[in-house]
C-alpha cells in the first residue's frame, strides 16, 4: 500500500488499512502479514499503532545504491484484535 505524497499525513492510509482489516477479519481471514523496509518508519508508526507485531527481519534483504537494508515482518492476529476490541 502506497499513497501520492500529496494524500500523506491525512489519516487516509490509515482509514483504508482498518478498513481492509476489518473486512478481511470479518470474512474468515485469522492472520494478516506483510512486509516492510526498516527505513520506511512512517508506515512502521501506523502498523505498530494498530496493533500489528513484529515476528522478525529479514537482514539485509535489498541492496540499492550500494546499501543493503532490513525487510521487517509483521502479523496481525484476529484473536489479538479480539483482545483489544
Amino acid at each position: 500500500m502506497g499513497l501520492l505524497p500529496g494524500y500523506r499525513g491525512q489519516g487516509l492510509g490509515k482509514a483504508v488499512l482498518e478498513k481492509a482489516l476489518f473486512e478481511a477479519f470479518q470474512n474468515s481471514l485469522e492472520r494478516i502479514d506483510l512486509e516492510v523496509f526498516a527505513s520506511n518508519r512512517a508506515p512502521i508508526r501506523l502498523y505498530e499503532h494498530i496493533g500489528f507485531q513484529e515476528e522478525g527481519r529479514k537482514r539485509n534483504a535489498r541492496k540499492l545504491e550500494g546499501r543493503y537494508e532490513d525487510v521487517v515482518l509483521f502479523r496481525l492476529l484476529k484473536l489479538d484484535q479480539m483482545k483489544d476490541s
